[in-house]
């Protein structure tokens, strides 16, 4: 396990990129970073473009990624399809923050690859975790 997928609310860049810093800190590497991308100044057909080629990067950056770590939010719509992306792909998704915004799909639990924990160090702990437990099994 050394790719992340970091999903969250664009109004809340900063602490995305600060997990994204605690990861890499970690060793991760980070499939897709979408913070820095904006769609201001930009309108019509040339908007629609940008905005598709960031729709395509989100959905490769989860499809390529061993884990999702969301950063959970009350109105991260677009990170709820990432959540479904990685779920249906097998990916395991740390959710942080499951009170603020409840999701059917939260109480699938560990079985399905759902992990819940109240701060992203709590998360990123489990990520290692896990790293750990798979390395583990690579070297049978």
């Amino acid at each position: 396990m050394q790719r992340i997928y970091v999903a969250g609310k664009f109004e809340e860049t900063a602490a995305v990129r600060a997990a994204q810093q605690a990861l890499i800190e970690r060793g991760y590497d980070i499939t897709h970073d979408w913070t820095h991308e904006s769609s201001a100044g930009l309108e019509g057909d040339a908007k629609e473009a940008f905005l598709a080629r960031c729709a395509q990067d989100d959905f490769d950056g989860v499809a390529t990624a061993d884990a999702v770590l969301l950063l959970n939010h009350d109105r991260a719509f677009g990170a709820m399809v990432e959540t479904g992306i990685a779920l249906a792909r097998g990916i395991p998704v740390f959710v942080v923050g499951h009170k603020i915004r409840d999701n059917i799909f939260f109480h699938l639990g560990s079985d399905f690859g759902i992990y819940l924990f109240d701060t992203v160090p709590e998360a990123i702990e489990a990520i290692e975790q896990m790293r750990q437990v798979l390395a583990g099994l690579g070297d049978d």
